[in-house]
């Protein structure tokens, strides 16, 4: 298999980079229209009495499992490996 030529290489990252820049100005156009549609809501939660905005906090116990529920831990010592073989 030859490998690609430069100018073909920089076609290719060309039309790569057009079309990620039209994505980027999609997603902004999407976000700009769904905070208008929804401004309403943001305002009137912001509005509402004893409302206090919660960041997220992850803890050490939080982090602990992966997606299944299980707990991720580190392989025990006492297993070879291939780089102690």
């Amino acid at each position: 298999m030859g490998t690609l030529s430069r100018a073909l290489a920089t076609k290719i990252v060309g039309i790569v980079s057009r079309v990620v820049a039209a994505l980027q100005a999609q997603r902004s156009i999407d976000a700009r229209r769904i905070h208008r549609q929804y401004r309403h809501l943001i305002e009137a939660q912001g509005d509402a009495p004893g409302s206090t905005r919660v960041g997220l906090v992850c803890t050490a116990e939080d982090d602990s499992g992966n997606a299944d529920g299980t707990v991720v831990t580190e392989p025990s010592s006492n297993r070879t490996t291939l780089e102690r073989a």
